[in-house]
């Protein structure tokens, strides 16, 4: 819906997802099923963060002691504060992004850009130079995991084969045992 502020996952487990900040004035983010916003994530905390959502559809972030923390555009918040958070920006909650879209304070009525296309992506063909939650480490693209040079099949097929012939000289020999 348009005009609803919402967090729309960027990392690759639950890309795409979106969480509409409607409702209510806070909504606690975690990975326990009670969180406002589950997220089934090992570096995330039980109750990570809190989103707070003012007047005029401003909206805030506040960490909530979590053990990986909470970034914001890649800096580090101390737990208990609130920092504003603002139309495009890249919230960090644990190992896990999200890009926060508030279109009610778009600018002249421009979209969000992120360098992440989020239709139709699959993410064995992502090709990402850096994420700031991969510790600055660069990812090479993957293959397609369904693609097979056909070195995978030919050791499958001899793999069978030689089983296979075993299997007939077992019979044979079981045959021949019980004939005599």
């Amino acid at each position: 819906m348009a005009g609803i502020p919402k967090l729309i996952v960027l990392s690759s487990q639950l890309r795409g997802q979106k969480f509409e900040l409607e409702g209510k004035d806070e909504f606690s983010l975690g990975r326990t099923e009670e969180s406002d916003f589950p997220i089934p994530d090992p570096t995330i905390s039980g109750h990570h963060c809190s989103i707070l959502i003012q007047a005029g559809r401003r909206a805030s972030v506040r960490d909530e002691g979590s053990t990986n923390g909470t970034r914001l555009n890649n800096e580090k918040l101390e737990p208990g504060n609130e920092y504003p958070i603002k139309n495009g920006d890249i919230l960090q909650v644990g190992g896990v992004e999200m890009l926060f879209d508030n279109e009610s304070s778009r600018a002249g009525g421009s979209a969000t850009q992120t360098v992440i296309s989020l239709k139709d992506t699959d993410t064995s063909e992502l090709s990402v130079d850096e994420m700031s939650n991969l510790g600055g480490k660069i990812q090479k693209k993957q293959t397609n995991l369904h693609q097979d040079s056909g070195k995978g099949t030919l050791v499958g097929g001899i793999v069978l084969g030689v089983l296979a012939f075993f299997a007939l000289i077992a019979l044979a020999y079981l045959l021949i045992k019980t004939v005599n």
